[in-house]
């Protein structure tokens, strides 16, 4: 019997594939998630398999897949009813990607001779990464006992409780594209970045005699940004280029040619957002191998455990001096304290330039720049992980941003770019000829998308 709220209902434990008269005792299995699902572009999840029983240990599990395909209707909702010598049902709930798990809830419960009662299991974002010992399952509240058989369950009504919503995420094309009004006057303004609360804008100009680090602010998200600022506790003799702001507004990372090699990539730190900068620190992470490299472009990772950044770091019997985009853990509380830096060579072509790494909130998608070999000019790339393997795959040129190149006075670099957490709103420098002053210019631009 499907019923109007959800694409599952069956007799499960008692009467087989055949089906059965509806029975006053019944346990309503309700699935929630608040992952993303079919159709969405970057889905979560794209199956549920809900598996019962009468216990953890039994080996007659029924199970009920459900290939997600955006014409289903959530909750998905599963009605059992009990086996003659059975009062008690193990439900064990498993969402899926490409066939990989994702997650998976567990819950024992009893059945209530004569009426109808509801086991909700709600498949949380906020779960997925949780380790739960044996014999627990994740919740709301953290990993807890996933035997219920105590617990009263809440009576069925007739009508499950609301669905859970999915954080919104945008992956449409790139539209509405403007210059940020603060930068509009300026030769140089490159390298943009912004805390998640887009409240606070970063950035690197040469209104100076050398490319400093300058900030923008605003008091709500919607609001114009206010006169940039030079930050500071940064600024100094030296060049400082590719500002990059921790999504909370605590860390600051930028490159200068004050450190032991060419350029190195520093960091500053603060207490609060209102509080003064430290002091920038040079991280060392090639152990002073080389005194050519140039290291930039910080992305920082969600959790802060990881970073990508981009070098043209070279080890022994390599050749050439292009860029690459490298990953580093962090080995101790320190955020000066990193591990040995790894290639990621799906996003690295040799010959090319690829620069400018800034990863998804999630840590999905790698948004990044190219610039070639064969026509000098720079482009927007995002690459998405492959989920059975945690690779990038094949990175894909975002045509709606990146103008293509028509002669040498006609060079257009778009890049270093960052991304909102929710993927709806992008900052980009873009550096062009000047057809009146044929000098250089950088710019920051915005684009936003919808979902």
């Amino acid at each position: 019997m499907t019923q109007p709220w959800g694409v599952l209902a069956a007799c499960i434990l008692a009467c087989g594939v055949s089906g059965c008269a509806e029975d006053a005792t019944q346990v309503m299995v309700v699935v929630r998630s608040d992952l993303r699902v079919p159709p969405h572009a970057y889905p979560e999840i794209d199956t549920v398999r809900i598996l019962v029983s009468r216990s953890p240990d039994a080996k007659d599990a029924a199970e009920t897949p459900v290939a997600l395909d955006g014409s289903e209707t959530w909750p998905l909702t599963l009605a059992v009813t009990p086996a003659a010598a059975s009062n008690t049902l193990y439900a064990h709930v498993v969402a899926e990607r490409d066939g990989e798990l994702v997650i998976e809830r567990n819950a024992f419960v009893r059945f209530v001779t004569g009426e109808k009662r509801m086991l909700v299991v709600d498949l949380l974002r906020d779960c997925v990464a949780s380790t739960c010992e044996i014999g627990e399952t994740c919740t709301v509240d953290g990993c807890v006992s996933d035997d219920q058989r105590d617990a009263k369950l809440a009576a069925w009504t007739g009508k499950p409780p609301e669905p859970l919503t999915a954080p919104r995420l945008c992956a449409g094309e790139w539209t509405d594209i403007y210059e940020i009004s603060v930068t509009e006057n300026s030769d140089y303004d490159d390298d943009p970045s912004f805390t998640a609360d887009l409240l606070e804008f970063y950035f690197s100009s040469n209104r100076g005699s050398t490319p400093d680090t300058w900030v923008a602010k605003r008091e709500s998200s919607d609001a114009l940004w206010g006169a940039p600022e030079i930050v500071p506790g940064i600024a100094g003799t030296a060049s400082e280029e590719t500002p990059q702001i921790s999504r909370d507004g605590l860390r600051l990372w930028f490159a200068s040619t004050t450190g032991e090699g060419d350029k190195d990539i520093f960091l500053s730190t603060r207490e609060t957002r209102e509080s003064p900068w430290s002091t920038p620190v040079a991280l060392n992470l090639w152990n002073n191998e080389s005194e050519t490299d140039y290291d930039r472009d910080v992305g920082e990772f969600n959790d802060g455990r990881s970073m990508f950044f981009s070098s043209n770091h070279r080890s022994a019997g390599q050749s050439g001096d292009d860029y690459d985009i490298f990953v580093v853990n962090r080995v101790g509380d320190d955020f000066t304290q990193w591990g040995t830096p790894v290639r990621v060579s799906q996003v690295s072509v040799d010959g090319e330039n690829d620069m400018g790494p800034f990863p998804s909130v999630d840590g999905s998608r790698l948004y990044f720049h190219r610039q070639h070999a064969s026509t000098g000019d720079a482009d927007l790339y995002v690459a998405e992980r492959e989920p059975k393997t945690g690779e990038f795959g094949e990175p894909r040129l975002v045509t709606e941003l990146s103008i293509v190149s028509d002669g040498p006075n006609d060079i257009f670099y778009e890049q270093d770019w960052d991304v909102s957490d929710d993927e709806c709103l992008a900052m980009f420098s873009r550096q062009m000829v000047d057809p009146d002053s044929m000098r250089n210019v950088s710019n920051v631009y915005v684009a936003t998308r919808e979902e």
